[in-house]
C-alpha cells in the first residue's frame, strides 16, 4: 500500500522493481517514496526523495533493482541508488510531452531517455549524452529488450522499430495492423513475440 495516510496527496506514478524487492511511488507534492520489502517480516523500509520541482510522471527501476530513474514535467530526470536513496546522476532536458519514462538498458549500463519529439538519447551514469538517434516520427514509448544492445521504439504510426545501440541504426520495423491506437506494448523474449494493447481495451 503506497497511499498517503493523510489523504492530502495523490499518486502520480508507481513502479515495481523486476526482482519485487522494491516499489517506488511518486506523489502530487513531487516527492518519491521508495519502499524496500523485507521478505521475512513482510514489513518495509521507506526512503523519501524530495529533489523534483515538478510533477513526477515516470518511475522506472533497472533490471537488477539497484537503480531507480525518475522524470518530472519540467524535463529533469534523476538516477537514484535504490538502497541508499543517493542521487547518482541527472539527465537534463528530457522531452516530456509524450510522458515516456526514462529507461535503463537491460544490462543497466546505460540510460535511455526521449530528447525530442522524434529523438531519443543514450546516456551514461554521469549524465553525459553518448549519442542521440533521430527516429523520423513522434515517439510514443521506448522499451529496452532482453538483448542489452536493442531498444524498441513505438511511434505515432503504430510502428515498433528496434534499434541497435552499438550500430546506432534501426534493425527492424513491426507495423501493428490495427486501426485503434496502440497504447502499450511488451516483448516476451522466451516466446519471441510482441504483445500490444489498444485504446479500446
Amino acid at each position: 500500500d503506497c497511499s498517503d495516510s493523510t489523504g492530502r496527496r495523490s499518486l502520480s506514478a508507481v513502479s515495481f522493481s523486476p526482482n519485487t524487492d522494491f516499489v517506488a511511488a511518486a506523489f502530487s507534492d513531487n516527492s518519491i517514496q521508495v519502499h524496500f520489502r523485507l521478505r521475512v517480516t513482510q514489513s518495509s523500509i521507506t526512503k523519501t526523495i524530495k529533489s523534483h520541482k515538478a510533477k513526477v510522471y515516470g518511475l522506472e527501476f533497472s533490471r537488477t533493482g539497484d537503480f531507480l530513474a525518475s522524470v518530472s514535467a519540467d524535463g529533469a530526470a534523476y538516477i537514484w541508488n535504490t538502497s541508499t536513496g543517493a542521487k547518482i546522476a541527472q539527465i537534463k532536458g528530457v522531452y516530456t510531452r509524450s510522458k515516456v519514462p526514462v529507461r535503463f538498458t537491460e544490462d543497466s549500463l546505460y540510460i535511455v531517455s526521449q530528447s525530442g519529439r522524434n529523438s531519443f538519447r543514450i546516456s551514461d551514469f554521469s549524465g553525459n549524452t553518448l549519442y542521440s538517434v533521430v527516429t523520423g516520427r513522434p515517439i510514443t514509448d521506448i522499451r529496452p529488450l532482453k538483448d542489452s544492445d536493442f531498444i524498441a521504439v513505438r511511434n505515432d504510426n503504430n510502428e515498433v522499430i528496434v534499434y541497435s545501440i552499438s550500430a546506432k541504426r534501426p534493425l527492424s520495423i513491426t507495423k501493428i495492423e490495427n486501426e485503434i491506437y496502440c497504447t502499450s506494448f511488451e516483448y516476451d523474449a522466451a516466446a519471441d513475440v510482441m504483445y500490444a494493447g489498444f485504446r479500446d481495451g
